[in-house]
């Protein structure tokens, strides 16, 4: 893993076989190599992550409605209700972990799903769509449903759009600091013991 800002580009074995590549424009060289003697893939991904945690530190567990924010990008595909459906989403907001909180249900979530008669339809902006109406029989398209609200959502409950770059840059800021100091500790060792063969 190279541990840097610059732009850059990995080849992961299509240019050369078995050959990983990674390049960056910039002329310092800083990277971490984690690797893993693992049976299979699922062992060899456990310990490379564990590995990475170790320097990192483990990740934060986000509440279950924060990792839909990657679902903003296909806003046009499925239906919701408040009392039915095939996925309930409960969302608590600023109350109490321990309270019920409001659940919206899902149906859909697959290509090709056709939304039937009375169901409302979620959008990007709480309007009902304008082409393609041979799929939409007679639905609604509440605000409440649109990633318009969504986005709402995630400022009432101060969570910011880019609290995951926060946490990111916060994450990268702290592995800095801890291996400078860890660094320094061991020069400090290797002159007191005048050993810099190592």
């Amino acid at each position: 893993m190279r541990n840097t800002f610059a732009d850059g580009k990995y080849d992961f074995g299509k240019s050369e076989g078995d050959t990983v590549t990674a390049t960056h424009k910039e002329k310092e060289f800083d990277a971490y190599y984690f690797v893993s003697d693992g049976k299979d893939s699922s062992e060899k991904t456990q310990e490379l992550l564990s590995e990475y945690y170790h320097v990192t530190g483990n990740p934060v567990l986000l509440p279950e409605y924060a990792f839909y924010e990657g679902h903003l990008n296909a806003y046009n595909r499925d239906s919701w209700s408040d009392t039915e459906g095939g996925k309930g989403w409960t969302i608590k907001g600023n109350e109490p972990y321990t309270s019920a909180g409001t659940t919206k249900y899902e149906s859909g979530m697959s290509t090709g799903y056709k939304p039937k008669d009375g169901m409302n339809i979620e959008s990007l902006n709480g309007t009902k769509p304008t082409v393609g109406i041979e799929n939409y029989p007679k639905v609604e398209a509440p605000y409440k449903y649109s990633a318009r609200q969504v986005i709402d959502d995630y400022f009432t409950y101060d969570m910011p759009m880019d609290i995951f770059s926060q946490m990111t840059d916060m994450v990268r800021d702290t592995v800095r600091t801890d291996m400078a100091r860890q660094a320094a500790l061991i020069m400090k060792e290797k002159a007191l013991r005048n050993d810099w063969r190592q």
